[in-house]
């Protein structure tokens, strides 16, 4: 039986770089000032109301939230005053009742 988990350098060169760190970002003077004095609104997760997990249909927790990806809460860089409302928000109230009650 041959062996499969033989290494490819020969194929592929020796210089094959093998990362398992993520890259870092370089935080110079200039970066770590800006992230000082843009502010950060934290909001709880709507979707999984602050738990960070997602709760299926049948009632039972099938992992982390996919929206905060489990952090429980979602942070913007803008105040929610100044963010844009939901789309069902925006419509009128007669269009938002046409939109819950179809006809058959």
């Amino acid at each position: 039986m041959p062996d499969f988990n033989d290494r490819l350098d020969d194929i592929f060169g020796e210089h094959i770089v093998e990362t398992t760190e993520p890259k870092v970002l370089p935080r110079d003077a200039a970066s770590v000032r800006i992230r000082a004095e843009v502010p950060e609104f934290a909001e709880t997760c709507p979707k999984c109301r602050g738990t960070g997990r997602f709760i299926g249909y049948t009632g039972r927790p099938l992992g982390e939230c996919f929206a905060c990806k489990g952090a429980g809460k979602r942070t913007f860089r803008t105040s929610p005053e100044a963010r844009p409302p939901p789309a069902s928000a925006r419509l009128s109230p007669k269009r938002r009742l046409s939109r819950t009650i179809r006809p058959s």
